[in-house]
């Protein structure tokens, strides 16, 4: 009987079949489904990899992943965004790049792109190396794309993040407030009205 073959081998061939032609070919040449992750297209700071089932483990959190109509571009569902990632020689660009919770375009005017870069099997670089995390997708942990639960761990990914809005108060007004309101009471109960007076005038200054 012939040895069966490894689970690994089997797992990739089963990824290379749901690929474009040209995502196929250039994986197959690698013999591998694995990608350096660079966010500004020089500079790599982590990996992505493609696995079955649309699965998609990364550096920093898993995620999901499909190929779309135009079969040259893989969709890259991590973070807080949609990554559009469009084949080309030795890798991929992210041409596009899209926030998962308003669809909003989360790449910032002249931005430099992210690119992908193929990693062959015999690449020992460990950059990246962590086990990801369960499917944090976006500001919310979800047990599968598009779903929400647990507010996300912070910093899952530089600009992909969207903006947290500035708080409207202070610490210091909290502090002062709360002064304020421990004064009176112990004031009126101790002295009466003419305290609440004082400190009515005191607030008003």
């Amino acid at each position: 009987a012939d040895e069966a073959e490894p689970a690994e081998c089997g797992s990739l061939e089963a990824v290379w079949g749901q690929l474009g032609p040209r995502w196929a070919a250039m994986c197959r040449a690698a013999d591998s489904a694995k990608f350096h992750w660079s966010h500004d297209g020089v500079k790599k700071q982590g990996w992505v990899e493609l696995a079955e089932n649309g699965r998609l483990g990364t550096t920093w959190v898993e995620g999901s992943w499909k190929v779309m109509d135009d079969v040259d571009v893989v969709e890259m569902n991590f973070g807080s965004s949609r990554h559009l990632c469009r084949f080309r020689e030795g890798g991929f660009i992210v041409e596009d790049k899209f926030l998962i919770r308003t669809g909003k375009v989360s790449y910032k005017p002249n931005q430099a792109k992210s690119c992908g870069f193929i990693r062959s099997m015999d690449d020992t670089s460990t950059r990246g190396a962590p086990t990801p995390r369960k499917q944090p997708i976006g500001d919310w942990v979800a047990d599968g794309p598009g779903q929400s639960g647990q507010k996300r761990r912070r910093g899952v990914l530089d600009g992909d993040r969207e903006e947290v809005p500035k708080l409207a108060f202070s610490q210091k007004d909290l502090r002062l407030d709360a002064f304020f309101s421990g004064w009176e009471a112990w004031s009126a109960k101790r002295f009466g009205d003419a305290a609440k007076a004082t400190a009515a005038s005191a607030r008003s200054a």
